[in-house]
C-alpha cells in the first residue's frame, strides 16, 4: 500500500530556525524510512522578520524539497507566534497522513510503521512536544507507544 505523506513545520525566517528546519528535513529524508524519504514537506513561516535567511538558503532548500508557505500579516497580527502553529490546521492537506513537528525535531529512526498504522487506523496519534516516547513503560511495538 503506498501512503502519502506530508510534513508540516512553523518557523520565523531568521537563520537559527531556517537551519533547524534544513536539518530536520535530512533527517526526515535520511533515517525517517521510506515513506518519509518521499513525503512533501512545507514550512509555514511567520511574517516576523527579513526573508534573507530564506533567500540565501533557496538551493539547499530546494534541494531538500522544502516548500514555504507563509502566514497573513493579519493572522500574525492576531495570533502573534502561535499564528503558524495554528495555520497548519487552517491548510487543505494533500496527503493521507499528515505529520506536525517543531523545526526543534530529529527524525532518528524510520516512521513507515506509525506512518502506515496512521493511514490504516484513520485515527490521530500523537505525543505530546518536551517529553520522551514512554519506551521504558512498556515492551510494546512503537505503534502502541504513540
Amino acid at each position: 500500500m503506498s501512503v502519502s505523506v506530508e510534513f508540516w513545520i512553523p518557523i520565523s525566517p531568521n537563520e537559527a530556525m531556517v537551519s533547524q528546519l534544513m536539518i530536520l528535513a535530512a533527517s526526515i529524508k535520511m533515517h525517517g524510512g521510506e515513506l518519509a524519504a518521499s513525503a512533501r514537506i512545507r514550512a509555514l513561516v511567520h511574517p516576523d522578520g527579513d526573508e534573507t535567511p530564506l533567500r540565501k538558503q533557496k538551493k539547499q532548500l530546494d534541494e531538500l524539497g522544502i516548500e514555504i508557505a507563509w502566514v497573513e500579516k493579519k493572522e500574525f497580527e492576531k495570533y502573534g507566534y502561535c499564528a503558524a502553529g495554528l495555520g497548519r490546521m487552517r491548510e487543505t492537506f494533500s496527503s493521507d497522513v499528515v505529520v506536525l513537528l517543531d523545526a526543534d525535531t530529529l527524525v532518528a529512526g524510520t516512521l513507515d510503521e506509525i506512518i502506515e498504522a496512521c493511514s490504516q487506523e484513520n485515527r490521530l496519534f500523537g505525543l505530546i512536544a518536551h517529553t520522551p516516547p514512554p519506551y521504558w513503560q512498556t515492551d510494546e511495538h512503537s505503534r502502541e507507544i504513540w
